[in-house]
């Protein structure tokens, strides 16, 4: 019988310019922006690095240092606190927050005095070295761990495919003038030491394709992350075959990209005719949208157009705006759970309480994280009701990873000092304000996989009459990791059911979370903090929707856009859990809508987000513009009051 030989082709060398070409390695993944980032999203990660105190930045008015939350209690604030630190621990390091810099410098204080890297100095040498490395770079001061050689440097390109890193590569590092950056040789780990490596950076949070990590291994066989490349330098001697092969399945992933893209660009529709233009200038639609959904002149009354819909702008009283302000004067829609008003005047951060009599004096920040601890729970969120800028605030789990925060913020443990300066960054922007409510536990719950469930109403008010629920929609957002269920489970929305209005993009009211989330996490990062907002968790998630009869809070199915393809579903596409439901507390959740409508006569056209739990329900925002639904078309009556506004603006 014959054996048959399978040849296994080897990759064929790599060079440095080819290597360059894959660049970008990796995506924007949260913990590698900084080494705080990486211990706070990756506890493993955290038990390999140095405990971090706080970090220092020089500003115009000083040396800024900011405690973290592994701080020692009792360290005083301000530029004291670093040769606190010093006496009580003895040695310290001070390096770069960001990944792929200096390795620092080591401080050190005995009985006879200070010394920088070995070398003699005083407590002044001590924080001037602080300043000049902090005045290039926010710097991070860590603990400096007491080690005995020998002990080899040693740099690992990690490659990771789905749910497992892989070590490919590995070299031993030589010290340089400023940092190792001389790869000498390859190095040889034990394989039990290099499991563990390849078992930290398999971390569900610890996502990446290809890094290199400079590991401090000790003579007992332990480890610690001494910096990280989330673009690795071309090692000396080039790439293993091992790395080689990873790093070409990733090159033929792109190149397949590439083909699929060009030939999605050959299949594309044919152009529009004149007719189909004509008919859809006609009736204010853009041309994609009347061929996408089958409009004609049949079932065109059933559509709201993008001319219509723009036309009837604005749908409210221009003096709405005041309304919408949480510190504003219209009584009807301030919200009783507002804790504290927080504004920026100059370099003074104004607190001032709204809960209790009125005061002008300011309170201190301890203050608002003892009023969080007191309410277990709030949305810290800018003054006028936008519901994409509202960052949750809770309290700390004693269990937890972040046990020594004195808050968490969207899900991430902040000391003190740090939340002052996310309060500082977002006041700098606009007032901001501090409301009860965490929004937990918030119902239906079967509609999410992470516990993000909102309700979208919105509300009509015609002159005169009573406000009545127009639309309502429950939301549920989940991970861009469930698409594929998304697309396996879910049903085609035929063209006449329509997929209308969210389809269009060239008229589509833009939704700007995203951007307003940007935009604080540019602000955070000039503040000196790592700042998460909610919008930017996950930019290619999935929302389920679901319309609610207004009538009887009933939800019967749920629709999904998916790329550019709705979805309906009748089980939930990832647990096939039934999403036929009753929306608990609907009728309460209606009648306060009314109320805060009625309170304010200026108001006809608005969308109220909402949440609600086993404490009620809270408003999160409310927004003169509603946006067109992406999931279902307009309800009648919404159709018809945009229609009659389109008319009376012609006027």
């Amino acid at each position: 019988m014959e054996q048959t030989i399978e040849r296994v082709r080897t990759p064929a060398p790599l060079s440095a310019q080819e290597y360059k070409r894959l660049h970008p390695l990796n995506k924007r993944h949260r913990w590698l922006i900084n080494r705080i980032s990486a211990t706070r999203m990756v506890p493993a990660l955290a038990e390999r690095m140095p405990t971090q105190l706080c970090t220092v930045s020089l500003e115009a008015a000083g040396l800024r240092v900011t405690r973290l939350p592994d701080c020692p209690a009792g360290t005083p604030a301000g530029p004291d606190a670093i040769l606190h630190l010093l006496q009580a621990l003895g040695s310290l390091r001070i390096r770069p927050v960001a990944w792929g810099t200096a390795e620092g410098q080591r401080l050190e204080a005995n009985e006879d005095g200070y010394r920088v890297d070995g070398r003699e100095a005083t407590a002044r040498d001590v924080l001037s070295v602080v300043r000049i490395m902090s005045a290039a770079q926010r710097c991070v001061i860590t603990t400096e761990r007491v080690r005995t050689p020998p002990r080899d440097l040693v740099r690992v390109y990690l490659g990771r495919a789905k749910h497992r890193a892989t070590v490919l590569q590995m070299g031993m590092l030589v010290a340089a003038e400023d940092r190792h950056d001389q790869q000498a040789d390859t190095a040889s780990l034990p394989l039990g030491l290099v499991r563990t490596v390849e078992d930290v950076f398999s971390d569900p949070e610890a996502r990446f394709r290809f890094i290199s990590a400079d590991l401090l291994v000790e003579s007992d066989g332990t480890w610690s992350l001494e910096d990280l490349a989330t673009e690795p330098r071309y090692p000396d001697q080039g790439f293993t075959e091992q790395a080689r092969r990873f790093l070409g399945q990733r090159a033929r992933r792109r190149r397949e990209r590439e083909l699929e893209l060009a030939r999605e660009l050959q299949d594309a529709p044919e152009p529009v005719t004149s007719a189909e233009r004509r008919f859809a200038q006609r009736h204010g639609f853009s041309p994609d949208t009347v061929r996408r959904f089958g409009i004609d002149r049949d079932n065109v009354h059933r559509y709201v157009s993008e001319r219509d819909y723009l036309g009837a702008q604005p749908f409210n009283d221009p003096a709405a705006d005041r309304a919408l302000n949480r510190l504003g004067a219209d009584g009807g829609h301030c919200p009783a759970e507002a804790l504290y008003s927080i504004r920026q005047e100059g370099k003074i951060l104004r607190i001032r309480p709204l809960a209790g009599p009125y005061t002008r004096s300011d309170e201190a920040v301890s203050d608002v994280v003892d009023a969080v601890h007191r309410v277990s729970g709030a949305m810290l969120g800018p003054a006028v009701w936008n519901p994409a800028s509202l960052w949750r605030v809770d309290v700390p789990d004693a269990a937890g990873d972040s046990a020594r925060a004195d808050v968490l913020v969207n899900g991430i443990g902040y000391s003190a000092d740090e939340f002052e300066l996310l309060l500082r960054a977002m006041a700098a922007e606009q007032p901001v304000t501090l409301s009860a409510g965490g929004g937990r536990g918030a119902t239906p719950q079967h509609f999410s996989t992470d516990d993000s469930v909102q309700i979208r109403v919105t509300m009509i008010r015609e002159q005169g009459e009573k406000p009545y629920v127009a639309d309502a929609f429950v939301v549920g957002h989940h991970h861009r990791r469930y698409r594929k269920e998304f697309r396996k489970a879910g049903q085609l929305v035929g063209t006449e059911q329509t997929r209308w209005p969210g389809a269009s993009t060239m008229y589509r009211n833009r939704d700007t979370s995203h951007e307003a989330a940007e935009a604080h996490m540019t602000a955070g990062r000039r503040a000196g903090v790592e700042v998460w907002p909610e919008g930017l968790r996950d930019l290619g998630g999935v929302d389920l929707v679901g319309r609610i009869y207004p009538e009887t809070g009933r939800v019967e199915s749920g629709r999904a856009m998916v790329g550019t393809e709705l979805y309906e579903y009748i089980l939930h596409p990832v647990t096939q859990q039934p999403l036929r439901t009753t929306i608990n507390g609907w009728d309460a959740l209606v009648a306060d809508l009314e109320r805060r409508c009625e309170s304010s006569p200026q108001l006809s056209f608005v969308e109220y987000t909402a949440v609600i739990n086993s404490n009620g329900h809270q408003i999160l925002g409310c927004s003169l513009t509603p946006q067109y639904p992406v999931c279902y078309r307009y309800s009648a009556a919404s159709a018809n009051f945009i229609k009659r506004a389109a008319k009376a603006h012609k006027k």
